[in-house]
């Protein structure tokens, strides 16, 4: 079985206890582990499959909280570091009735990622490369950290699957840096070099400035990128490559919580993928790829079943009844 290294945001989701009230309006909240990176891993080795993570906490009780989150999910934390001059990253969130998100986000020690905290053995070690942090374009010493692996993994012919994971409310400025034209320009360089690329509706759309995610999808395979899934919510998702789209359907669910669905799509698609003795074959075969993406839709959909991103991604078992 191929590892997965991933490094990014991990951070606590306070989850407002009340639905359909604004933030403003909420008085209580629940403690949950999140980030999408720690998300995507979560999924993975649920599933049984072995994911790095690269990142940093604050050295407190909320850090030591999300390690211990990340174990019980078999996430090896190795490289993760505590902070001891910065706070664990933050995000406090509200859901509509219809499982949506309202959130603010307070960045701490996850901005400080730097190369030298990555254990080069490890990273070696693995042969998936998962960028899918929603703060690793940001301008910061993550993002540095973020090119260098990048560069690391074309270097050494990794497989590399990217995930935008576009977040408005991080990308505020009208111009210049940490805008929406710095986040588009990036992430389209970041398209041309991984073999697989998994955005939402919006965020294709958004990334190739076109007006359908048929035509997205086409550019972002002239971009230079082999698979293009775009996640759907309900519909399911649409998987393109060279001579082959579809719009492979997910399963009816009551929706409770949205937040973890994408990762738990990606983690899915990085299991299927990890499992295969050369990750190259997902490029070639068609009805691999469908088999690939139906699997990763049931596991988004079951995550969208409970509260909380890390906690509800599902087991082998729940997706195959």
């Amino acid at each position: 079985m191929k590892k997965v290294f991933a490094l990014g945001e991990l951070l606590i989701d306070f989850m407002g206890t009340r639905r359909d009230v604004s933030l403003a309006d909420c008085d209580m909240f629940i403690k949950k582990a999140g980030g999408a990176p720690p998300n995507a891993l979560a999924a993975l080795c649920r599933l049984g499959g072995v994911g790095y993570l690269s990142s940093r906490v604050g050295h407190d009780a909320f850090g030591n909280f999300l390690i211990s989150e990340c174990s019980k999910n078999n996430i090896d934390t190795s490289m993760v570091i505590k902070d001891p001059s910065r706070f664990t990253t933050c995000a406090f969130v509200s859901l509509t009735s219809s499982g949506q998100r309202d959130f603010i986000f307070q960045r701490g020690a996850d901005a400080y990622i730097r190369y030298e905290d990555l254990s080069m053995d490890k990273v070696m070690d693995c042969n998936i490369f998962h960028f899918g942090a929603a703060t690793g374009l940001l301008d910061s010493i993550t993002y540095e950290t973020y090119m260098k692996v990048l560069n690391l993994a074309i270097k050494n012919d990794r497989f590399i699957v990217y995930d935008p994971n576009f977040r408005h409310d991080f990308w505020k400025n009208s111009k210049g840096s940490n805008s929406a034209d710095d986040f588009i320009s990036k992430s389209r360089y970041m398209i041309s070099k991984s073999h697989v690329v998994k955005a939402s509706e919006e965020e294709s759309m958004l990334i190739s400035n076109e007006d359908s995610i048929e035509k997205a999808a086409q550019y972002f395979l002239e971009l230079g990128t082999k698979i293009v899934l775009i996640t759907c919510a309900e519909k399911g998702a649409y998987a393109v490559k060279k001579g082959y789209s579809e719009l492979i359907p997910s399963i009816k669910i009551d929706c409770v919580d949205s937040t973890g669905a994408g990762d738990a799509f990606i983690g899915a698609f990085l299991y299927k993928l990890s499992c295969l003795y050369n990750t190259n074959d997902i490029l070639k075969d068609d009805m691999l790829l469908k088999e690939f993406v139906s699997f990763s839709n049931k596991a988004g959909a079951i995550c969208c079943t409970r509260l909380g991103a890390m906690e509800g991604m599902p087991t082998m078992e729940e997706i195959r009844y």
